[in-house]
């Protein structure tokens, strides 16, 4: 009866890195290289997210959205699966699920 009452379940649903991200950190010559990870996640009620995150400690967060966000691949496909556009390589809520279960009865879950 209550269901808008229940809480939403989130499941990560899939990791992307940028490699070859070139940042100026401390000095103002001093580059560095690194990674930039993007996390996926839906929920039981179909809403997305992703959650972004660097391997440089310098970095603000507010700077790593900016370059994700203005990166071709965020505008090109991020953005339209954001929105609820379907995209083969990434997998959906009810797709983790099944896996994660399947898993679990085979023991390869701790």
């Amino acid at each position: 009866m209550f269901s808008f009452f229940k809480k939403e379940k989130w499941a990560h649903l899939k990791t992307t890195t940028f490699t070859g991200i070139t940042w100026a950190v401390g000095h103002p010559h001093e580059k560095k290289d690194g990674v930039i990870y993007i996390h996926f996640y839906e929920s039981d009620k179909g809403n997305r997210k992703i959650d972004t995150a660097c391997s440089f400690s310098e970095v603000s967060q507010e700077k790593i959205d900016e370059y994700v966000k203005s990166s071709g691949a965020y505008q090109q496909r991020i953005i339209r699966w954001l929105n609820g556009r379907y995209d083969p390589e990434i997998p959906r809520y009810s797709q983790i699920g099944e896996e994660d279960t399947a898993n679990a009865l085979r023991g390869k879950v701790e």
